[in-house]
């Protein structure tokens, strides 16, 4: 069982929303919600795309866009 960490997001207008929900990674384990590790999976996982289908996976600047949306929410 993964330890928890107990934390609180306080709202503009001073109300406490409940903490964030774990997060299931891609080989199936249950671990805390983490803004960076997501970013850094997703960009390491679209990597598969370059290399089976041809496309361009997530890179820097769609990490850094990610990193801004979720700042401002």
């Amino acid at each position: 069982m993964m330890p928890h960490k107990e934390t609180r997001q306080q709202t503009i207008f001073g109300a406490y929303a409940p903490t964030l929900p774990p997060v299931r990674t891609s080989d199936g384990h249950i671990v805390e919600w983490d803004r960076d590790r997501i970013i850094r999976q997703i960009v390491e996982e679209t990597k598969l795309v370059e290399t089976f289908y041809g496309y361009h996976g997530a890179d820097e600047a769609l990490r850094r866009r990610l990193r801004g949306m979720w700042r401002t929410k």
